[in-house]
């Protein structure tokens, strides 16, 4: 999303992450290769339990294990493309809890809000990416 920062921006929105937890140097990490934006910390996990109804969602461990296992999963694409941007990652942390986008109005009201599906997807299957995320941010504006 980071490399759309400019189209998005130049909506008027103001893009920022929201991340669980912060182990050791992860966030650091996180900004200095993919998000070099604000990013905020939500240990009470309000903005994941909210995109997602109100509860914390999970991935399985099965669901990561058949992805693991299989060379062609979107989870292995977003690794390989994590190792060429730099991103080493680790296996620190709990790393099964369900993310998503929100677009928000200023005011508060939700233009869009998108549910990580499945692991390792650039959230979700059905989403359309960055294009969903410009359009939304170009209907906040209104």
């Amino acid at each position: 999303m980071w490399k759309r920062k400019a189209d998005i921006e130049a909506t008027g929105a103001t893009m920022v992450a929201v991340v669980k937890e912060n182990l050791n140097d992860e966030v650091k990490e996180f900004r200095e290769v993919a998000w070099p934006g604000p990013v905020y910390l939500d240990e009470q996990l309000h903005m994941y339990k909210a995109i997602h109804g109100g509860e914390m969602t999970y991935h399985s461990s099965a669901s990561f294990f058949a992805a693991l296992l299989n060379p062609f999963s979107s989870l292995w694409a977003i690794v390989t493309r994590s190792k060429k941007l730099g991103y080493s990652g680790n296996m620190k942390g709990e790393g099964f809890g369900k993310g998503g986008i929100y677009v928000v109005r200023k005011g508060g009201e939700v233009v869009l809000a998108h549910q990580e599906n499945e692991m390792g997807k650039d959230i979700g299957g059905e989403f359309a990416g960055p294009a969903a995320v410009i359009e939304a941010a170009q209907k906040a504006k209104l």
